[in-house]
């Protein structure tokens, strides 16, 4: 397996673990099965050119989901830091963001 393949595994790796999302869930979104996925992500079988263009489609769209999440939690905190008075809902949602985060 060529070393920009790893590189991309080891992507994918970091962002399921980071989510908390399930093989069977990436597997579904890339077209593949899920028994497949996991001997990719032990290196075991090397990418087809067809589904290492899917999975990049995926990592590419679970980094834009991320950075739209980040956006918005630090734009709450900004708010929050310029009242003066605090509200219970603007604490909620950012504890929410910070529990996603985990």
């Amino acid at each position: 397996m060529a070393n920009a393949n790893h590189t991309l595994i080891d992507e994918i790796v970091r962002i399921m673990a980071d989510r908390k999302i399930t093989q069977a869930k990436v597997a579904e979104a890339c077209g593949c099965s899920q028994s497949y996925l996991s001997k990719l992500l032990k290196k075991h079988n090397n990418v087809s050119p067809g589904l290492e263009s899917r999975l990049t489609r995926w990592v590419t769209a679970q980094r834009e989901s991320g950075d739209d999440l980040d956006a918005d939690l630090e734009s709450q905190i900004r708010r929050l830091l310029a009242t003066k008075r605090t509200t219970k809902r603007n604490i909620i949602h950012i504890l929410r963001g910070l529990a996603d985060l985990a």
